[in-house]
């Protein structure tokens, strides 16, 4: 077996920014640039595409409910129709919200109590607006508007909230992991 007179040095150095440009990286495993490709897409993309997924099909389950409650008059029928939608339309508007903050980063990374404001925020904007919409086109017949108007809000909320927590409940559990208290610190704490 005959060999060259190269070193393999220069080739397990990383490569610096002109070198890179000028001189292509040299081609990984199928295997490696399969599991390369497979994290990046997993750990950035497909939560957010599961999230938009299930948006979809919550939207089209409540625009289906909405189209049939307003055919067969199941909102007069069933008082309690009016809380539910309310939810579903809020855990719906906050999982779009979230999508679109998480998916294009138009505005910089917030902490999680400026998020949480900024989520629930929108969702209560969408909902004021859905609520105007009631009252111009006159779509509600109760007699306690402004009562049915907080409570409808406050589902919006709830249902925001809901998703919240539903989706950076990981964030929540690596944070209470961060935290190791051990017997000893509790008993010689003073």
């Amino acid at each position: 077996m005959r060999t060259i007179g190269i070193s393999a040095e220069p080739l397990l150095r990383k490569p610096t920014y002109i070198q890179s440009r000028i001189y292509p990286k040299p081609q990984a495993s199928i295997r490696a640039t399969f599991v390369r490709i497979f994290s990046m897409v997993y750990s950035s993309g497909m939560r957010h595409m599961y999230l938009l997924l299930s948006m979809a099909v919550l939207g089209a389950l409540v625009l289906y409910l909405h189209v049939q409650a307003m055919l067969h008059y199941w909102y007069w029928t069933y008082s309690w129709l009016d809380i539910v939608m309310h939810t579903l339309g809020g855990i719906l508007i906050a999982g779009l919200t979230t999508w679109g903050y998480e998916r294009f980063r138009a505005v910089p990374r917030f902490s999680r109590k400026k998020r949480m404001l900024f989520i629930v925020g929108t969702t209560l904007c969408v909902g004021l607006l859905w609520e105007v919409f009631e009252y111009v086109f006159h779509l509600t017949t109760t007699i306690n508007y402004s009562l049915d108007t907080v409570v409808d809000l406050l589902m919006d909320t709830l249902g925001a909230i809901f998703l919240f927590y539903f989706f950076y409940r990981k964030e929540v559990s690596v944070q209470l992991k961060d935290i190791d208290v051990t017997t000893s610190d509790l008993t010689h704490a003073e």
